[in-house]
């Protein structure tokens, strides 16, 4: 007995749902590829359809809508070091060390630098006590 009943999805709206469909699902698949989400959240689509007949419920205006929900990007975090300078003013800096008040040397410029990442003057570097060759009293 044949199918009286010819809806086929692919067809709708002149291929419209199916290209909702499409586009929709790309962006789940780019979610899913996004290296700053967590791989192995659920993504989510729903698609859903109004029917709405006319008074004589012969005709009805068929609406359609794709919603997707995709993974959220994973946060980052950093350390932030705050406090009043000398003249009571507020000031805040990316800790950069990873200690506060600990100097650090810079993998890419090979430059000695403070906590907050400044290059450090000459009068500001710490001095290096070689304690293989200790000075004699």
């Amino acid at each position: 007995m044949p199918n009286k009943i010819n809806l086929n999805l692919e067809q709708l709206a002149q291929g419209g749902v199916q290209e909702l469909f499409d586009m929709n699902v790309k962006k789940i698949l780019e979610n899913i590829q996004d290296l700053n989400t967590e791989p192995t959240a659920k993504r989510k689509m729903t698609i859903t359809f109004e029917f709405v007949p006319d008074e004589n419920r012969s005709v009805i205006a068929l609406g359609s809508q794709v919603k997707v929900s995709l993974a959220p990007t994973i946060g980052v975090a950093a350390t932030v070091l705050t406090g009043r300078n000398i003249d009571g003013e507020i000031e805040a800096n990316e800790l950069q060390s990873g200690v506060p008040g600990q100097t650090y040397l810079d993998m890419e410029t090979g430059e000695l630098k403070s906590d907050i990442g400044e290059p450090l003057t000459e009068e500001a570097k710490p001095t290096i006590i070689d304690l293989q060759n200790p000075k004699k009293a």
